[in-house]
């Protein structure tokens, strides 16, 4: 039963990447004709100006597809590098498991704005406006950003690592992830 489950394993792990160079390709080739696709939905396709209007839109969609592909990509190449550089300590374990955390929401962000920037939107405006968001709650907030600031150290200073058994007020369990 174990080896059935590995096997299956190894298969969704080569199928993920199999669909995942598939639709790298897929992105690629639409990057290289690019001018050609812009052309072609530029001109008048059908007989209906709403129908044409909905069409002139597809570069913008093509192009999100390929941010979002390119981000998904540069995601897991970012998760692989991180695994040499620390082991497979428990301690390891707890920092990749930060850093993947981390640099998943960054590119996440990115691709959201550059997203909302092919789609014609002022992004420079939304970041002004996140910095005076975040700024409030930041203030709001103490209490939130000392706990944070707390697990970051307990994870540094190893006092708890992910498969450590605790027990906090009575309940007793092993740490998963942090």
């Amino acid at each position: 039963m174990e080896a059935r489950k590995t096997k299956h394993a190894v298969l969704k792990e080569v199928l993920h990447y199999v669909i995942l160079a598939l639709v790298v390709g897929l992105t690629i080739t639409a990057f290289y004709f690019r001018h050609n696709i812009d052309a072609y939905f530029a001109n008048d396709l059908t007989g209906s100006s709403a129908f044409n209007a909905v069409l002139h839109k597809m570069p913008e969609l093509i192009k999100s597809i390929e941010l979002i592909v390119l981000a998904i990509v540069i995601n897991n190449i970012l998760s692989l590098l991180a695994l040499p550089k620390f082991g497979f300590t428990d301690r390891g374990k707890t920092i990749i498991n930060l850093i993947n955390n981390l640099l998943k929401w960054v590119v996440i962000i990115a691709t959201i704005l550059l997203i909302l920037s092919v789609w014609g939107v002022n992004t420079t405006t939304l970041l002004a406006g996140a910095g005076i968001v975040a700024l409030v709650i930041g203030l709001g907030a103490q209490s939130l950003i000392a706990d944070v600031l707390a697990g970051i150290f307990i994870v540094l200073e190893s006092k708890f690592v992910v498969g450590d058994i605790v027990v906090i007020e009575g309940w007793r369990g092993k740490v998963i992830s942090i």
